[in-house]
This record gives structure tokens, C-alpha cells and sequence, in this order.
């Protein structure tokens, strides 16, 4: 059953416990049935035996008879007078009753004979006799050695039982099919959506157009939350592989460009027989600040895959971000780049659930970044103070500024304006943030007007204590 659909699964699981089911409920009502009928004979037993009792009168001569209809009979009983009302019922469903004196019939049939059972008071017995098995009830008159003797047959109730059961062997097969049948329905519709979206995810595979989505044409929620699900999976994927290639491309070409210079200059180094001393260290020196480059590059991609990995989350802890925030301050305010003037009021005691060390790049990347887009004797403005529970840091510049349309982009991987591509660095700086910021369950915002400098915004939840 390994290899079998679920579909086929379903309809024998169903079929095997319809029957099941229909066998256990045949036997309950044939034993129900059974046990009903006899209870039902025994009733109207009773009730024919105790109603033809009330229809029999003694009377003491021929002139106390009172035949009030000419059906009513009358017999001779030694010196009495027996007088049976018409309403004296000697056959009713199946029930047999007779009037007997101690040891004979006097009116009516004797399916019983009182020499083998005799007349007794000792209500309902079961009895065999020669023509059959049968249910007896005595009950004697209130006068004179008379009886009421009714008798049923037992076998009665057991043909009414062997029709009941012949009616299920009819009925039951006809409900196991439709059950069978239903179930099959049943499954098949249910797992329809689900081999749509197996055709259709093998179509996206041979494709390879993760652009594609998943669309049905039934619309069940459990369907809609599957489907919607798959198409979740494929746009994340569809992200993550353009993401992919765009961090491809861009690595391919951030390194091309010194591994170009790099090869030229050793060419052109071969081809120069007579190069001075000073021109090979002129193109050794360059050859170096090259491969420089591209180890810092190789460094922070190192770096920033360890931040996409989550393995530095494991160091948090308690962190002074004060102090981290001003003593980064206090050192790079002295580096006056360009004649920027780094400015800062920092809160005291504020203190988060971090790792330090990326809190001290996430810094220092904001700060530089504001050194590296700022205007010529401009100014960085640096606050940390907390605001509904959170700390919010905010580093502000009067620089070039950001334009609407690369505001989205800035913390893309590579990613560098058009306006600031002569502007030092990979454009990995803000997506450390980025990243160091999603790490901390922190968000990083930025207000910026191109022209007239940038705020970026960073806040995170102050340490719990």
C-alpha cells in the first residue's frame, strides 16, 4: 500500500469500515429485531388471553343467560351455563386462544395439549411441542374449574426476523456501494486542487519561470491556504533568487574592476624592459592598494554572510548603549573629514539586549556613512534617547542627500546612488545595518530630501531588566 494514491487509500479505508459497520449494525438489528418481535408476541399474548377472559359469564341456569346478540354463544358446562360474548377473539396476530375446563377444550382450537402442558398459573412459559415451539399463558375464572389458554408461536417471530434480514441483505449492499462509491467521489474532488497545483509546480520546475503562480479553479479554504502558501514559497523564492543574481553581478563587478587594473599594470611592468626601479614600486604600490581593496571586500562579504546566517544572535546581551554610542563618537569626531564637524547629545544608561560588536558597526557604518555623503565643512548631528520604551538613534547630515526613487534601494546589497558612485566603498554599509538591525529585532528608517542631507533613524526595545 506503499506506492498507492490517497485517494485509493481513502476509498478502501471507507469501504472497509462501511462494511464493518454495516455488518456489526445488520447483527444489531436483526438481534434488536429478534428480541422486539418476541417481546411484542408476548405482549399481545397477554393482552388476548386477559381480554377474551372479560367475555366469558357463568350463569347459573338457561333463563340467567343474557345473549344479547345473536353471535353470542352459550355451553353446557355440567349443571352451568357458559355464555361467550361475539367479542370473544379466538385467533388475533398470530395469538390462538381457547377455553378449556380442567382436562378438555370447550370451545375453540387446542394447539397445546394440557396432557403434556397442564393449565397453569405461573404466567408466559416457553413450550415444544409436536408441531413446533410455542409461548403459553393460562389465566383461570374467577368461577367455576374454567381456563383461558392463548398460544403463539414462537417460529412466528423468527420468520418476521429471517424477512427483516432478508430485506438488509437487499438494502445493505446497496449502501455499501453508495458509500464506496461517495467515497471515491468524494476524494477524487477533494485532491483535484492538489494535483492542479502538482501540475502546475511541474510546469514552473521544467520552465524554470519562478515568476509564474499557482491559480485554481475551486476556491475551498483549505484549497485557497494551500495554494496561497505555494505561491508565498515562489515569490520568496523568486526574491531570493533574483537576489541571487543582482549580489552575482554586483560582486562581479566590484572586483573585475581592481583585478583589471591589477592585470594591466602587470603587464604593462613585462612589457617595459627598461622600467625604472621607481615605476615597478609605483605599480607594486598600486598592485597593493588594489588587492587591499579587494580583501576588504572579501572581508565584509565574510561578514555580512555571517550576519544573513543569524550565528552572531547567540552573543547577545546586556549592552550600554550610551557608552557604545558616545566613546564611537568621540573617536570619530576627530577624524574632521572634509572639514565635518560630528556633533552628538547621547542620553546616559541606555541600555539593550545586543551583541556589542555589531552594535559598534552599526554605528560606526551610520557615522561614516554621513562622513562620506556630507557637504564640504558640513555637520553630523548624533541624539540617543528613548521614546516609548525604545532607544532611538539618529544620525543626521547636511549632505547630498538621497532622492525619492533610491530611497527604497539604499539598503540593498551593492547598492550605490547614481550621484555617489565616485564616493569610496563596496555599498555594503547600509545593508549591515540593515541586517544588524532585523538581527536585533530593530528597524532602521531614513528621512531624506536629495540636496539637503539625511536622517537615519534606527530604534530598538530597551533592555527588559
Amino acid at each position: 500500500m506503499k506506492n498507492t494514491s490517497i485517494k485509493l487509500k481513502i476509498t478502501v479505508w471507507v469501504s472497509v469500515m462501511t462494511i464493518i459497520i454495516a455488518a456489526f449494525s445488520s447483527l444489531a438489528v436483526v438481534f434488536i429485531s429478534n428480541s422486539v418481535i418476541q417481546n411484542t408476541a408476548k405482549r399481545n399474548l397477554i393482552n388476548a388471553v386477559e381480554s377474551n377472559v372479560n367475555e366469558i359469564r357463568i350463569a347459573q341456569s338457561k333463563e340467567d343467560l343474557k345473549l344479547d346478540d345473536k353471535f353470542d354463544i352459550s355451553l353446557r358446562y355440567k349443571n352451568k351455563y357458559v355464555e361467550i360474548d361475539d367479542d370473544f377473539i379466538k385467533e388475533t396476530d398470530g395469538v390462538v386462544v381457547s377455553l378449556f375446563d380442567s382436562d378438555s377444550v370447550l370451545y375453540g382450537e387446542s394447539i397445546v395439549d394440557t396432557d403434556e402442558f397442564s393449565l397453569e398459573e405461573t404466567g408466559i412459559r416457553r413450550v415444544k411441542g409436536e408441531t413446533g415451539t410455542y409461548f403459553i399463558y393460562d389465566k383461570k375464572l374467577s368461577s367455576g374449574n374454567l381456563w383461558v389458554r392463548g398460544c403463539v408461536s414462537v417460529d412466528l417471530g423468527f420468520q418476521q426476523t429471517i424477512t427483516i434480514v432478508d430485506d438488509m441483505f437487499f438494502v445493505v449492499p446497496i449502501m455499501v456501494i453508495i458509500a464506496v462509491s461517495g467515497a471515491y467521489f468524494l476524494a477524487k474532488r477533494a485532491f483535484e486542487p492538489i494535483d492542479e497545483i502538482s501540475l502546475a509546480a511541474g510546469e514552473i520546475r521544467k520552465g524554470r519561470d519562478l515568476s509564474k503562480r499557482i491559480a485554481l479553479k475551486r476556491y475551498e479554504k483549505e484549497v485557497l491556504r494551500l495554494s496561497n502558501s505555494f505561491n508565498e514559497m515562489l515569490e520568496r523564492l523568486e526574491a531570493a533568487f533574483n537576489k541571487e543574481e543582482q549580489f552575482t553581478r554586483d560582486v562581479s563587478h566590484e572586483l573585475r574592476t581592481p583585478l583589471s587594473v591589477v592585470i594591466s599594470e602587470c603587464e604593462l611592468m613585462l612589457e617595459e624592459e627598461s622600467a625604472q626601479a621607481e615605476e615597478y614600486r609605483e605599480a607594486l604600490l598600486l598592485i597593493k592598494a588594489k588587492a587591499e581593496k579587494m580583501n576588504s571586500m572579501i572581508n565584509s562579504l565574510l561578514e555580512y554572510s555571517r550576519l544573513e546566517a543569524g550565528s552572531e544572535s547567540s552573543n547577545f546581551s546586556k549592552t550600554d548603549f550610551s557608552s557604545t554610542a558616545k566613546s564611537i563618537c568621540e573617536e570619530m569626531k576627530k577624524s574632521k573629514s572634509n572639514g565635518i564637524v560630528l556633533e552628538y547629545d547621547i542620553e546616559n544608561n541606555i541600555y539593550i539586549n545586543a551583541n556589542q560588536s555589531l552594535m559598534v558597526q552599526l554605528v560606526t557604518n551610520l557615522i561614516s556613512n554621513a562622513y562620506k555623503y556630507g557637504k564640504k565643512d558640513g555637520h553630523i548631528y548624533v541624539t540617543l534617547t528613548t521614546h516609548n520604551g525604545s532607544a532611538v538613534l539618529k544620525v543626521k547630515d547636511d549632505g547630498i542627500g538621497i532622492s525619492e526613487s533610491d530611497r527604497e534601494k539604499i539598503f540593498n546589497t551593492f547598492f550605490r546612488a547614481d550621484s555617489s558612485r565616485s564616493a569610496e566603498g563596496f555599498g555594503l554599509g547600509l545593508s549591515f545595518v540593515k541586517k544588524i538591525a532585523d538581527l536585533h529585532g530593530g528597524t532602521i528608517k531614513v528621512n531624506s530630501v536629495e540636496g539637503s542631507g539625511s536622517e537615519f533613524i534606527y530604534s530598538q526595545k530597551i533592555f527588559d531588566f
